[in-house]
């Protein structure tokens, strides 16, 4: 389980929106584990597979907050990012994949 998460995090490690995203869902997943853990209780079951303890739901739970608080308190994108499109300073046509930007030079 611990290594799948950790793949799934790098994946959504691609850009900060996906990363905050990742960050805040896998928070609300470790809050679940948290509630389910407290109650089944110390020295019980979770999902009659996994053995709980209350160090386990107490670690469960600063999991969770880390991660929603750490998706929280990203920006949703960037400061100043803005994507090619939308761009009114560079115009349209102003950048195409493969090339180098048009230069208006004077005459030869």
């Amino acid at each position: 389980m611990h290594l799948l998460s950790g793949i799934v995090g790098l994946a959504m490690a691609g850009t900060a929106a996906k990363a905050r995203l990742f960050a805040i869902g896998y928070g609300a997943v470790y809050v679940l584990v948290t509630i389910l853990g407290f109650i089944v209780g110390d020295g019980g079951l979770l999902l009659s597979l996994i053995p709980i303890n209350t160090a386990d739901n107490l670690l469960h739970l600063a999991i969770a907050v880390t991660g929603i608080g750490i998706g929280l308190a990203s920006p949703p994108a960037p400061a100043g990012a803005r994507s090619r499109s939308t761009d009114p300073a560079r115009g349209r046509g102003a950048f195409l994949p493969g090339r180098a930007p048009c230069r208006k030079e004077g005459p030869p």
